[in-house]
């Protein structure tokens, strides 16, 4: 017998690479779950059932429903994406804000700099140019 570290078929040790397929499995078994539980294939054959005996009620039914549905559904997705645009837009123009600021205390601070190194530089220009002409040394 070879006793050998790699992980046998069925216990595979997880990684990265297997967690979509984690998620899956976990979403199909709490579906398969649910519509076992909800009865929901019993359902469908009632709905099955109603559309072939009464199918003129049952698109005016259906098209109710889609008609009452969508102005809902786009109200939310309305105010979902209003939401989620108006962290992002905040973060956004906050950053926008920060960078803007940033940029005129440099400005600032540069500028002064070049005015110090100019101011300097022309005193000692003057300076030494003064004693040059007056022979000051």
């Amino acid at each position: 017998m070879s006793t050998s570290n790699s992980p046998s078929r069925k216990t595979q040790e997880f990684t990265w690479l297997t967690f979509p397929g984690y998620c899956y499995d976990l979403v199909r078994n709490g579906v398969s779950e649910a519509v076992q539980r909800l009865r929901m294939r019993e359902a469908i054959q009632h709905l099955v059932f109603f559309s072939r005996e009464y199918p003129l009620l049952f698109v005016c039914t259906i098209a109710i429903i889609l008609t009452t549905a969508f102005p809902i559904t786009l109200f939310f997705l309305f105010i979902m994406c209003s939401v989620i645009f108006g962290f992002t837009g905040l973060v956004l123009i906050e950053g926008a804000l920060i960078t803007t600021g940033s940029l005129v205390v440099c400005g600032f601070i540069g500028s002064l700099l070049v005015i110090l190194l100019v101011a300097t530089a022309s005193l000692l220009v003057g300076y030494f140019g003064f004693s040059q002409v007056y022979n000051l040394f």
